[in-house]
């Protein structure tokens, strides 16, 4: 299920008009702060970076920090991040992640 699908499934699931961090399917680390005290901030017109580019890009740095905060340890990161551990595998492969580099 790529990106786009669990964002949509998660908008017509959630039964409130807001998507709070208790509406994702993972929890979030404690160090980042409650999301709900600070609106999101939208794309200023003239961005170039479509919303499928900022998904990616957000997507690939998520997938860095969780591998770096595991220690390289794909079981771990993938449980962080909510995912199994060959969705990990795809996504590593599809953003052009090399281990050795991290």
């Amino acid at each position: 299920m790529c990106i786009r699908d669990r964002v949509e499934r998660l908008v017509i699931m959630t039964e409130t008009r807001v998507i709070g961090p208790e509406d994702l399917p993972f929890n979030p680390p404690e160090e980042y702060p409650d999301t709900r005290e600070y609106p999101v901030p939208l794309s200023s017109p003239d961005s170039r970076m479509g919303l499928i580019e900022e998904v990616e890009q957000l997507e690939r740095k998520r997938i860095v920090v969780a591998l770096q905060a595991s220690r390289f340890i794909l079981q771990n990161a993938s449980m962080t991040l909510g995912i199994t551990p060959r969705q990990l595998g795809y996504r590593i492969r599809k953003y052009g992640i090399t281990l050795k580099k991290l």
